[in-house]
């Protein structure tokens, strides 16, 4: 009995203090129950962003002083650093600030997030000692990509490509490439967007290598090692329209690139000849006349870079001569051109590329071809007029003249068949004889109109009084003739 006696007495202090232990957490969690009743809407008490106090205010409320405070924070700066060169940016100007909205959330949501004793956890915590969350930073990057890239251009080198130079004794060098160097905006971008919540935030901007587009040993492999062959043709510098045709054409060939094995075509590098593509009207031969149309001088460009082919020993995949005989080369060696239907080509058989350039100063167009030079045969283009044909004669009657008129309508033009060789020498002896093209270049007759038509006769005079009339003599048939 006694020792039940003496477990009595001590449990019922144990229980007591069970029980008051369970009434002050009871007290404790009704305190904070109530509290959040009446703090419903409204952020807990000690809650901050950053130095901004938004506790016991409603969110109406705890916006208006965070946007106060966003709007002080955007005159902050950054200080962007590469090597001895820094810039100090204003958040404004980076696209960057509070986030006011996240701010807004995070401190609404403090104490109301997690399970029960979590809750009670941080309401009791920022009641006791305040909680100051951190301040939510944006940052707009394409507007901190741009404001960086303009301040990076101080300081960016840009790459140098390989090229090739062409001196104007037609020596070619290489221009070695060389790597530059740039801001990395998008390391900086990731920079910024770590740092930006620190007081003073300073950035070191990374830089990075940039290759150059077209390495030295690329321009190398092109073989381009010098003057393969040039020729040079003339034209009247008065005939503007023409010159203007012939720079137009000439410039889409300038500075052209054919790759080894590749076949070249005129039309296809130079385009329509249009209005729309710069060209004016002038002369240009059709159906055996000389007429005005768009483009008239391209084909002296085509001429002129035929001849040229020829010289460098390169195959002729396509040419087709005109229908009457050109004053500006040989006879023989001319290459007419018609966008869509006839075409001047030829096909790169060398190892390396082949480069055109153009150029037309006061009376002459010259056309070069640049490449592999070494071992080139010395080429040598004869021209030779097998036949001459004489022009027919073709006669109209013509009842609108008097019988025994004649007039000329059209001079004839003579015709020839023509052979054209090309000779290659190496070492003065001839290696190659090829027979590169054999035209007819048809004659134009001589058209004469021969007069049909009755003989008008003059009339004859009256008499003057005392004296003796005078006959007025009437041609007749075997009369004087009108060569026009």
């Amino acid at each position: 009995m006694g020792g039940a006696s003496r477990r009595s007495r001590l449990l019922f202090p144990v229980l007591g203090m069970g029980l008051l232990v369970l009434l002050l957490f009871s007290i404790i969690i009704v305190f904070l129950l109530a509290g959040e009743a009446k703090a419903s809407g409204t952020i807990y008490r000690g809650v901050k962003v950053g130095p901004v106090d938004l506790g016991g205010l409603r969110d109406v409320e705890a916006r208006g002083r965070l946007e106060h405070f966003a709007l002080q924070k955007q005159s902050d700066h950054v200080r962007l650093i590469v090597g001895e060169k820094s810039w100090e940016v204003s958040l404004a100007e980076l696209g960057a600030g509070i986030d006011v909205e996240e701010a807004l959330v995070r401190a609404s949501r403090y104490g109301r997030e997690g399970h029960f004793f979590n809750r009670l956890s941080q309401r009791w915590h920022a009641n006791k000692f305040g909680a100051q969350l951190p301040v939510p930073y944006f940052v707009r990057e394409d507007e901190a990509t741009a404001k960086i890239a303009e301040l990076a251009r101080e300081v960016n080198i840009p790459p140098t490509d390989a090229s090739l130079s062409v001196g104007d004794d037609d020596s070619v060098h290489v221009l070695p490439a060389a790597p530059g160097r740039e801001v990395d905006l998008t390391a900086a971008v990731i920079k910024l967007k770590d740092e930006i919540n620190h007081e003073h935030p300073e950035i070191r901007l990374e830089i990075r290598a940039v290759p150059p587009g077209v390495e030295t040993s690329q321009i190398e492999a092109m073989q381009i090692k010098g003057l393969m062959s040039v020729f040079v043709t003339k034209f009247n510098p008065a005939n503007t329209n023409r010159v203007e045709n012939i720079q137009v054409a000439a410039a889409a060939l300038h500075d052209h690139l054919i790759a080894p094995g590749e076949t070249f075509s005129f039309n296809q590098v130079v385009g329509p000849r249009s209005t729309e593509a710069g060209y004016k009207e002038a002369i240009v031969i059709e159906e055996n006349e000389f007429r005005p149309g768009v483009g008239g001088g391209v084909c002296q460009v085509s001429t002129t870079l035929y001849n040229a082919v020829l010289r460098a020993n390169l195959p002729i995949a396509e040419r087709r001569r005109h229908s009457l005989v050109v004053d500006y080369v040989p006879v023989g060696t001319d290459a007419t051109v018609v966008y869509g239907i006839t075409d001047l080509k030829f096909i790169n058989d060398t190892t390396g590329y082949l480069l055109l350039r153009t150029r037309v100063a006061q009376d002459k167009l010259t056309v070069k071809i640049f490449g592999n030079n070494e071992d080139l045969p010395e080429v040598t283009i004869l021209s030779e007029v097998e036949e001459v044909i004489a022009p027919p004669v073709k006669e109209v009657q013509d009842p609108a003249l008097p019988a025994g008129r004649v007039m000329v309508e059209q001079e004839g033009k003579r015709g020839y068949r023509t052979k054209v060789t090309r000779l290659a020498r190496q070492g003065g002896l001839v290696v190659s004889t090829e027979v590169i093209s054999r035209d007819l270049y048809p004659p134009v007759p001589r058209v004469v109109r021969l007069g049909t038509g009755p003989v008008q006769e003059s009339p004859i005079p009256a008499p003057v009084e005392g004296t003796e009339s005078q006959g007025v003599p009437v041609t007749g048939a075997g009369g004087a003739r009108d060569n026009g």
